[in-house]
């Protein structure tokens, strides 16, 4: 079908401009309508994107040409309410889920604004089709062929020795998930319990998710497991089988079975009264039972909320009014409490982690439904404890296993349909993972462009494994619904690899106090600004970002790989003309040009001869971020949660917001577009 044929477009001369080839259209992705805002812009929908694009004149052969450029691009389903302002009602304030500034649209007139408000609105666009389209090759490969949970968990259980040798085996009694449904189909489980108990342990866990084991320590031996809440209810009814399964995890270990509650003491004692509750220590000897208090989802959703509407301050820019106002914005940050629950989920999973690692301790975590906290303290534990999870690769089958595999309820908590089940789980998660590469930069080999991606896909529709509830409800979508687009896809967006990528195999310890911890504002706050200058959009539609260390890095190597290409066809030449000489006399022609030519100019700073003046300009100090504390240009303290640190891309300093604030063009560094310096070196 012809994406156009659809297409409304609110005037007669809007039909003849085609949408710029660097936000072209996905694969089964139609163009709905175009119209033009007040002050000239084009707004353009999709059935996928909100797009904003301007005219811009460039001359190209001394005649000015038009260029449609898009300064704006978020997923349509990221929309979660509209405001029409104006005196008129000629404006609309567009609010997005993550972002806390919202977007304003002015209309020419108040009909077209209502117009447009109809389309935007959340209810029309649940109603779109999904984009049922994937980013493979039509022809699957041998591994998407084959069932791909039966391919990580063959690999994890050979890479961390959960063997028949080590008194682990695969258990295939939920292969059809009658045992759990919302459990994937193979398990880990000890070799010393059969099927027949581990049915019997599901049927006392809640929702049937039974204790199984997730990671094995190589060192000494201690695993991590995870499960629902025992049905002990009022009566405190017990199950031999689970006592039996616990007391074999807790053997593996060296000391006591660490049973990690994620719940307050109150709540736990509360669920005995609807069928749950937590494990008697009598029944489960060689256990120790921790609650550790995490809040519910109910109260994450409001200190999110009160996040983004509060302490954002949204209309204003985060920085400046930190500079401005900090004492009040940080006392709404405080009231909302977000960076508590942030530091006490990475305060958690550190603890975790030393259990596991140091002490030798198995550890079972679980909540109430082991669906919402028991993954984020799995995976954060995880990311704290292996390196090899901090890798791409480790960082998938972590993703794959712990949220989808172990079902994550993904389409309640990220979906429209249930606003009591809503609640941004997976994106604390994603938050605790962005501190942890702040603080430990070198560690990781994804940048945080690949969580904020992950975040505003949970909402986007894009991706078939991020709108269902469970591997069951995935695996009957397949079925009957062509796939949709691969969610692995966006670990090959530009910018995602760390080019600073330095593994260790430290167990990392990371500072969780509130100073260390940072409001996420390239997602929160700066989401949906209008970017300066044009975008390009990459694989999944969406903007193209590198950071711009990332960038420069990059220019220099790609500047480098053609200065050894351009050294290699020169000696490959010199090498020929020898071999052709019959004479010490330089016969060749082409190599007595090379000869008196000068040698090759390089644009790479490493290599290039300058002057002093231009030396100063290639080679930035760059100042590194714990060697200032306080602002170098107006000698302001920083604080990570307001006041953040901000470096001069010309002379590498580090400055405040307040005294960093400008955008030129560099060259000299290898930057395209402009690039942020302080006052000084922006009158220089």
């Amino acid at each position: 079908m012809n994406p156009m044929s659809q297409t409304v477009f609110d005037h007669e001369e809007l039909h003849h401009l085609p949408l710029p080839a660097s936000c072209h259209l996905l694969e089964s992705e139609i163009l709905l309508r175009v119209g033009r805002l007040a002050n000239g812009q084009i707004i353009a929908l999709t059935s996928y994107r909100l797009l904003i694009l301007v005219h811009r004149f460039v001359s190209c052969d001394s005649v000015p040409e038009s260029s449609l450029d898009p300064v704006f691009v978020q997923p349509l389903r990221c929309i979660s309410r509209l405001i029409t302002a104006g005196i008129e009602f000629t404006a609309i304030r567009v609010e997005f889920v993550l972002i806390a500034s919202p977007l304003a649209l002015q209309f020419a007139s108040a009909a077209e604004a209502l117009s447009w408000a109809r389309r935007l609105d959340p209810s029309a666009i649940a109603a779109l089709p999904h984009l049922r389209c994937s980013l493979n090759s039509s022809s699957p490969t041998e591994d998407e062929a084959a069932d791909p949970n039966e391919l990580i968990v063959a690999m994890e259980t050979r890479r961390l020795g959960l063997t028949e040798a080590n008194g682990w085996r695969l258990s295939k009694a939920n292969d059809d998930y009658s045992v759990c449904s919302s459990y994937s189909r193979r398990h880990v489980t000890p070799t010393k319990l059969s099927d027949a108990e581990l049915i019997a342990s599901s049927k006392y866990r809640s929702r049937g998710r039974f204790p199984s084991i997730v990671w094995r320590c190589q060192g000494n031996g201690a695993v991590l497991a995870r499960s629902g809440q025992p049905l002990v209810a009022l009566l405190g009814w017990r199950c031999e089988a689970d006592e039996k399964l616990l007391a074999l995890i807790g053997n593996s270990g060296r000391g006591r079975l660490l049973i990690a509650d994620a719940r307050t003491y109150r709540s736990a004692l509360a669920n005995r009264t609807v069928g749950g509750g937590f494990e008697n220590g009598s029944y489960y000897s060689n256990s120790e039972i921790a609650f550790l208090e995490l809040p519910n989802l109910h109260s994450i959703r409001q200190s999110f909320l009160a996040m983004q509407q509060r302490a954002l301050a949204p209309d204003a820019d985060f920085a400046e009014l930190a500079d401005a106002g900090g004492a009040c914005l940080l006392g709404e940050l405080e009231k909302s409490r977000w960076l508590q629950l942030v530091s006490a989920l990475m305060g958690h999973a550190t603890r975790l982690a030393a259990a596991l690692v140091v002490d030798g301790r198995s550890v079972l975590v679980h909540c109430s439904d082991g669906w919402d906290r028991t993954p984020q303290l799995t995976c954060l534990t995880l990311l704290l404890s292996d390196p090899h999870y901090r890798s791409l690769a480790g960082f998938r089958t972590l993703l794959d296993r712990e949220w989808l595999q172990f079902g994550h309820k993904f389409a309640s908590r990220c979906g429209p349909a249930e606003p009591n089940e809503w609640s941004p789980i997976f994106v604390q998660f994603l938050d605790c993972l962005h501190q942890l590469i702040s603080q430990f930069p070198s560690e990781f080999e994804f940048t945080d462009l690949l969580l904020r991606r992950l975040a505003t896909h949970c909402y986007s529709g894009l991706f078939g494994q991020l709108s269902c509830n469970s591997d069951a409800e995935r695996s009957a979508v397949a079925m009957t619904t062509q796939q949709r687009w691969s969610l692995w896809s966006l670990f090959e967006l530009q910018g995602v690899r760390n080019l600073f990528y330095q593994p260790s195999r430290e167990v990392l310890s990371p500072d969780i106090g509130l100073a260390s911890l940072s409001i996420w504002s390239e997602l929160y706050v700066q989401g949906s600004r209008m970017a300066p200058d044009s975008v390009r959009c990459d694989l999944d539609g969406l903007p193209v970002e590198i950071e711009p260390p990332q960038a420069q890095l990059l220019s220099l190597i790609n500047q480098l790989e053609t200065t050894r290409i351009q050294a290699r066809q020169l000696q490959d030449q010199l090498n020929s003309s020898q071999l052709a000489s019959t004479s010490p006399v330089v016969e060749s022609p082409t190599l007595a040009a090379s000869l008196q030519q000068q040698p090759p100019k390089s644009s790479l700073p490493s290599i290039e001869v300058v002057d002093g003046a231009d030396a100063r300009r290639c080679f930035t100090h760059w100042v590194p971020d714990h060697q200032r504390s306080r602002c170098a240009g107006c000698a302001a303290t920083f604080w990570k949660a307001i006041r953040r640190r901000h470096h001069c891309r010309a002379c590498g300093d580090v400055f405040c917001h307040a005294c960093c604030c400008e955008y030129v063009q560099l060259p000299s560094q290898l930057l395209s577009g402009p690039s942020r310096v302080c006052r000084p070196c922006a009158t220089a």
